[in-house]
């Protein structure tokens, strides 16, 4: 392949690289049916996700006892925060680079953001993977959580957070090559989904498993994800040779903003965990971590609403029919919130039943927590999507600012909740928290848009254009 160089220094687009090149993956024609169709692939691949996530939770839940199975959530949770520094916010300007040279045919500047972000994603998993294992990794489990299990397993977890760096960052990747469904798949799916097949075997076979053999089955699912990710993302660029200076500045100047939002919301978002696994026993964590998964499935309906609002935000904004987003919003608010309801519903009744049928007697216990975090989750999304119309507007920075605010409250909140009322406590902390950010993004995006986001019962029937456009779209 040979290198023709242009005016800013990059490589011209190549005849050979659509043929040969992941040039030959960006969608051909009009972008409306690759979105609908990559739409359908991602939700398809979250719904996946979420049924194993729960199968495989529920199959733990039975394989080992309540005491493992919170120090396993306690794990997970640290896996996920570790990795995310490791990640350094690599993930969106991956893919937004990647996207942007692939589609003006420059394969090997591509191919030289990929190397610019492995080099970088080295040195920061290389110093995250000391932190685990050499460092304060151990003293964290030995000490804050009080784990002796969890410190004999700090090599294992430090791979299982290499193995989920190698992962995010691929599947960005592959997102940039436009594989929007291979990537979810990937990044989300295939892992629970291995771990929901090997628990549900190890039931039918009653076999025995503890923390270790868990932790290993974790880890081995997300690295055999992550080589698996790698080598799909290596064969488009097979015969491409890296073009072009070093990509590590520009990746760094994007990256730094985005990872400084994403730790802090990543990091607000495990708190309840830490803090119920630092104040409490594993049991409390156990109760109160089964209680947070099933919440997901009251949640599952907000991602049709972030999958789909989106491009219009940007369109009609763009051309100034703010009166009709309006309209948009609040009947798809509204729409969201009716499962959401109806499932709270269902969990104020039979709460008990279904806690004891997906985990066990044991977990009966969980009620109280179950009901309150769907609370806080239906109130969370009636209020809007307040924080989504900022970031499609053009005011990343005002989502900055909440967020930053609304974290360190976060943290105030759950702590305290933890010490005067246990997991009920958190609980409740965590609903008064999310309910504070969720009306802070709903004032500041009607100051910023002049547009109300939350839900409008009577504007139900304007969904139908919605589902217009969506049928539009794919013809």
């Amino acid at each position: 392949m040979t290198d023709r160089a242009t005016p800013e220094g990059r490589e011209a687009p190549d005849d050979e690289t659509p043929a040969k090149g992941p040039s030959r993956w960006v969608p051909k024609g009009g972008l409306s049916g690759f979105l609908v169709t990559g739409t359908a692939w991602a939700f398809a691949s979250r719904l996946l996700a979420l049924v194993s996530g729960i199968a495989s939770q529920a199959f733990l839940a039975r394989l080992i006892p309540p005491e493992s199975l919170g120090t396993y959530f306690l794990t997970q949770s640290f896996v996920i925060i570790a990795s995310n520094v490791g990640e350094l916010g690599l993930n969106r300007p991956v893919a937004r680079m990647v996207s942007a040279d692939v589609g003006q045919g420059r394969s090997g500047p591509a191919l030289k953001v990929l190397w610019s972000a492995v080099e970088i994603s080295a040195i920061s998993a290389f110093v995250v993977l000391v932190f685990v294992v050499a460092g304060p990794g151990g003293w964290l489990a030995s000490h804050v959580f009080e784990s002796k299990a969890m410190a004999d397993s700090v090599a294992l977890i430090g791979l299982w957070v290499l193995g989920r760096i190698v992962l995010d960052i691929g599947a960005s990747a592959l997102q940039g090559l436009h594989r929007v469904g291979i990537s979810s798949f990937l990044s989300g799916t295939l892992a629970p989904t291995l771990i929901a097949v090997v628990c549900g075997a190890l039931l039918l076979t009653n076999a025995e498993m503890d923390f270790d053999d868990v932790v290993v089955l974790a880890a081995s699912a997300t690295i055999g994800s992550g080589l698996i990710c790698v080598l799909i993302l290596a064969r488009p660029f097979a015969g491409v040779r890296a073009s072009g200076p070093s990509r590590r500045a520009e990746l760094m100047a994007s990256t730094m903003p985005i990872f400084a939002a994403g730790v802090l919301q990543v990091g607000a978002a495990q708190a309840d965990i830490w803090i119920i696994g630092a104040q409490l026993d594993s049991e409390e964590v156990a109760l109160y971590g089964a209680a947070k998964r099933l919440t997901t499935l009251v949640g599952f309906p907000v991602l049709v609403l972030t999958a789909v609002v989106p491009p219009m935000m940007a369109d009609l904004y763009a051309r100034d029919e703010r009166k009709r987003l309006e309209g948009l919003l609040r009947a798809a608010t509204a729409a969201v919130c009716v499962p959401m309801l109806a499932g709270l519903v269902i969990f104020l009744l039979f709460g008990s039943q279904i806690l004891t049928l997906a985990y066990g007697e044991s977990y009966a216990a969980a009620v109280p927590l179950l009901q309150i975090l769907c609370l806080e989750r239906l109130v969370f999304t009636f209020l809007g999507t307040g924080s989504l119309l900022l970031v499609m507007t053009g005011h990343e920075g005002a989502v900055l600012r909440i967020t930053l605010v609304s974290s360190l409250f976060s943290f105030l909140a759950l702590y305290l909740g933890g010490r005067l009322g246990g997991t009920v406590g958190v609980a409740v902390g965590l609903a008064i928290s999310s309910s504070a950010m969720a009306i802070c993004y709903f004032i500041e995006a009607h100051r910023r848009t002049g547009i109300w986001v939350h839900a409008n019962p009577m504007a139900m029937g304007l969904m139908m254009e919605v589902i217009r456009r969506m049928a539009r779209a794919r013809s």
